[in-house]
């Protein structure tokens, strides 16, 4: 098989796929995102956790570089500490992942020299769309969930409310729940 920078559009081209996602430059330029988020949610982490009243030596014996389980935040302000370690570790996944998609996408139209600072600047240019999308998702799934509660709240309602929920929910509100599945499902 001749390899090219083109795709061919048959089973040739499920077949060199592994080839063009483990080549070096793109698990480089994945790595130091990954690795720049790693070490944003290890120190919210540590941070949420000392602020909750243990010491660090203490928490490093039951964590070391692996604070993911049985954390033992009880006040708030931890979990929301550790949210927002979680949301920027997130934030850097989503860019290393641009960076890559610009990268493969440079090389697939012919441009194997594509440089990963390039690549950062155009990943960097399109990561608010990124993140828009996916609270505009998140956003959706939060007013359905909502909004199906309200009208769960019209059963409440003596002798009519069953009535009412039933033709309420019959059509809408599966079609919406349905959407939301495919839509996380598909996302995934």
């Amino acid at each position: 098989m001749k390899t090219t920078n083109t795709l061919r559009y048959d089973f040739w081209d499920i077949l060199r796929a592994p080839r063009l996602a483990l080549s070096g430059k793109y698990l480089l330029a994945q790595a130091r995102p990954l690795v720049y988020g790693y070490v944003i949610y290890l120190f919210m982490t540590y941070l949420a956790m000392l602020l909750e009243g243990g010491t660090l030596s203490e928490l490093w014996n039951d964590h070391t570089l692996f604070p993911f389980t049985s954390l033992g935040l009880l006040h708030w302000y931890g979990w929301v500490i550790w949210v927002v370690g979680i949301v920027f570790a997130a934030g850097f996944y989503d860019y290393g992942n641009m960076t890559v998609a610009k990268l493969a996408l440079e090389e697939l139209k012919g441009n194997p020299f594509f440089s990963g600072k390039d690549a950062a600047k155009e990943a960097r240019a399109n990561l608010r769309s990124l993140w828009v999308a996916a609270a505009l998702l998140i956003l959706l799934i939060v007013v359905l969930s909502l909004l199906q509660g309200l009208i769960g709240l019209v059963v409440l309602i003596p002798y009519i409310g069953e009535i009412i929920y039933a033709v309420i929910y019959a059509v809408p509100f599966v079609l919406w729940s349905l959407f939301v599945v495919f839509l996380a499902f598909g996302l995934t």
